[in-house]
C-alpha cells in the first residue's frame, strides 16, 4: 500500500522527536524472568505471531517530501 499520513497524536510525537532525535523517551522497556521448562523456539514463534497480528507493532514513521508518513 501507499504511504499514510500520521494521526494528530502521531504528528505531535513526531514533532517532539525532531528536537531530541533517537531519544528513548517514549520507549517502554520491560524485563521478565522465565522460569521452568520452556522452549526458546516457541517463545520466538509466539512473539513473531503477535507482531504479525498487530500492525501497530510493525509501523515505521519516516519523512517523505518533508512530511512524516507511515
Amino acid at each position: 500500500g501507499g504511504n499514510i499520513p500520521l494521526s494528530y497524536a502521531q504528528q505531535r510525537l513526531w514533532f517532539i522527536d525532531q528536537f531530541a532525535p533517537n531519544s528513548a523517551l517514549y520507549n517502554m522497556p520491560m524485563a521478565c524472568r522465565l522460569t521452568g521448562n520452556w522452549l526458546p523456539e516457541a517463545l520466538e514463534l509466539g512473539w513473531n505471531q503477535l507482531i504479525e497480528r498487530h500492525e501497530s507493532l510493525r509501523t515505521v514513521f519516516y519523512e517523505e517530501d518533508g512530511h512524516p508518513v507511515q
